[in-house]
């Protein structure tokens, strides 16, 4: 039963996201926030949905120019990465979100993300 809760739950993130999409302009920060923080609740039981609705949320954030959107939302593809196994990638996602940290001098991101680094790089 809770599989087809969380089927459902996440099919309704991925639709609003998708149907969302091409209005990304009509998107704020707080609704980006929102949706990546949505999906880490479903990292466990569905990564490969939380990994295709954290890189839509991410296309958009860059639309917006929203750079710590940009940053969880690549912590979140790593994280969904990682917990597929695909280690590489996950690495490579949490590179990318650490230069956008040091971009904009934010401190805890930074720190979370060398933790998520070493999460990674203890599963390998």
């Amino acid at each position: 039963m809770n599989y087809v809760r969380l089927f459902f739950t996440v099919l309704c993130i991925v639709f609003g996201v998708c149907n969302s999409y091409s209005q990304a302009n009509s998107w704020n920060n707080k609704q980006i926030d929102s949706v990546l923080n949505s999906v880490n609740k479903y990292l466990i039981d569905s990564p490969d949905k939380a990994f295709k609705v954290s890189k839509k949320v991410h296309e958009i954030a860059l639309k917006k120019k929203y750079s710590l959107g940009c940053a969880y939302a690549l912590l979140n593809m790593a994280n969904c990465r990682g917990e597929l196994r695909d280690y590489d990638e996950a690495l490579n996602y949490l590179a990318q979100s650490r230069q956008i940290a040091e971009k904009i001098s934010n401190d805890s991101l930074l720190l979370y993300n060398d933790f998520l680094v070493t999460i990674q790089k203890g599963r390998i």
